[in-house]
């Protein structure tokens, strides 16, 4: 089987169709699980990462480690974290009591 050509208008419209799918561009993870989309490692070879491509292909947002990014980020880890805190402390209740919890 021949692998897929990837052109800049190929990955742009595969680009645009995750945006449509999921309202947001992917991430390098999530280009890499996209079978419409190149890896991530080709397009750190071929465009230099994924930040100079979306910033090639016209796209306003490029940069997801900083600004309102990081912080939705920040947000869900930290809701996760608490989340997986309390339910741990309420585990280690179970098991030995609260006395000895605290």
């Amino acid at each position: 089987m021949k692998a897929p050509q990837w052109t800049t208008e190929k990955i742009k419209s595969g680009f645009e169709r995750f945006n449509s799918e999921y309202g947001r561009l992917p991430s390098a993870t999530e280009v890499d699980s996209t079978p419409y989309l190149p890896s991530s490692r080709w397009i750190q070879i071929k465009y230099g990462g994924l930040e100079k491509l979306r910033i090639a292909l016209g796209f306003k947002d490029s940069h997801f480690g900083k600004g309102v990014f990081r912080s939705q980020i920040a947000y869900r880890v930290n809701r996760r974290g608490r989340a997986t805190e309390l339910e741990l402390e309420e585990n280690l209740k179970n098991i030995f009591g609260e006395v000895f919890v605290h």
